[in-house]
């Protein structure tokens, strides 16, 4: 493909795109921004999706082709691109608006889903994924970022012209972070997609649903590796009381030879519906409870280190430095050090004793109390000339701090 990439996106506020003027921009993704737009005529609004490309001559041809396709695919779950074209070269959609926008804004990345809202989900993914397939036609790009709310909560497919025009550059560039190859099937990554490879991206979208975590993870190419070679984790290690026959069904999804996955995306829809009913009496336990939707980042193994308590940290090392300090002063003077060279080691054990520490342990917030204390002590032992107030001064702030230190560790134990 001859398109060449913009290196930024630029700012298309308050501009026209056919006969819709830009209100305001929604959101940005790897190849296109999308923007709320207004009817300059009607005042309905659209959704607004200005690609990161321009075109070349050779390419407009092609890109009008596959928009038409687009704008030909009717049906209640999927987006309907109602314009298209080229403002100079930069191509174009205008698509229809879902206010409630995607499933990954509704749902948050990490979120688990239950078996009944998921059932419902991906029956109508299914049936609009159906309907391409009937029409010869791949997806390519299924995530929740792509699948919105409509007026209705019905779910609708989008970005599906995006995804037929973008996909060559796509497969140049996904390497470098374009973001769906948490996604995306083994034999697209080998360039060689097929309608089996929608079910194996509903697939990972459904184990995400269910665990809250994908079954891959890590940089790019181990994502990429694991899809090719590496089989999913099971979905028990995060739900030990999912049903066999639902991991069943979800893992056949994820099987690396398309031609093991169910015959179609709507068998796979369906088996799914039926494992959750045989087992309906179950309930989902997860190994780590969620924490408003949250989970672990990868399945626990152990426990891991305990919670620091910084406040303990401070009040023990307050505690060791006066007992150094003590020791020295009482060793120095059995061995009947001159009262001057008694009071300068003994100054000197006690103050480098905290900073050393802080140093090594790399604690800012010890060595910032303890720098403080040190200067506000020296400022007053210098204004005055005295070395005995200085040591006084030091000791009774380290004694104060202690304290409070070791008040505070009790009530945050």
């Amino acid at each position: 493909m001859s398109t060449f990439e913009l290196p930024s996106m630029a700012h298309f506020s308050k501009r026209r795109f056919g006969n819709y003027r830009l209100v305001r921009l929604l959101g940005k993704g790897g190849f296109a921004s999308v923007y709320l737009g207004e009817h300059i005529h009607l005042g309905t609004q659209a959704a607004i999706k200005v690609l990161r490309a321009w075109l070349t001559d050779t390419d407009v041809d092609k890109f009008y082709t596959e928009a038409r396709i687009a704008a030909h695919l009717i049906h209640p779950h999927i987006v309907r691109v109602l314009e298209f074209g080229l403002e100079g070269r930069t191509p174009f959609l205008v698509m229809d608006y879902a206010p409630y926008g995607t499933l990954r804004r509704y749902h948050p990345r990490g979120e688990r889903l239950d078996p009944e809202t998921v059932i419902a989900y991906v029956r109508q993914i299914a049936g609009a994924l159906h309907y391409l397939h009937d029409n010869n036609l791949i997806h390519q790009d299924i995530k929740p970022e792509n699948l919105l709310l409509g007026d209705n909560s019905q779910v609708l497919l989008s970005d599906f012209g995006i995804a037929m025009f973008t996909h060559k550059v796509r497969a140049s560039r996904w390497k470098a972070g374009a973001g769906t190859i948490a996604y995306m099937a083994p034999e697209q990554i080998r360039g060689e997609p097929c309608l089996a490879s929608d079910q194996y991206a509903l697939g990972v979208v459904v184990y995400e649903w269910l665990c809250g975590v994908l079954p891959f993870q890590g940089s790019s190419s181990r994502i990429m590796h694991q899809h090719l070679s590496a089989a999913p984790p099971p979905l028990s290690g995060w739900v030990p009381t999912i049903p066999p026959a639902v991991e069943d069904v979800v893992l056949r999804a994820l099987a690396k030879d398309p031609r093991r996955r169910f015959g179609s995306v709507q068998e796979f829809a369906l088996a799914l519906e039926e494992a959750f009913e045989d087992s309906s009496s179950f309930e989902m336990v997860y190994v780590y409870p969620a924490v408003n939707g949250s989970v672990p980042a990868r399945p626990p193994r152990a426990r891991g280190p305990k919670r620091r308590n910084i406040w303990k940290e401070i009040s023990s090392l307050f505690a060791i430095d006066l007992l150094v300090g003590a020791a020295v002063w009482i060793v120095l003077y059995l061995l009947g050090v001159a009262p001057q060279s008694l009071w300068f080691l003994f100054s000197l054990s006690v103050i480098s004793l905290p900073l050393v520490w802080t140093l090594i342990a790399r604690n800012l917030r010890v060595f910032m109390l303890t720098s403080g204390m040190l200067v506000s002590a020296a400022l007053l032992g210098i204004v005055f000339h005295s070395l005995a107030l200085f040591l006084v001064l030091w000791l009774g702030l380290l004694v104060l701090i202690m304290l409070a230190a070791f008040t505070t560790s009790i009530h945050s134990s």
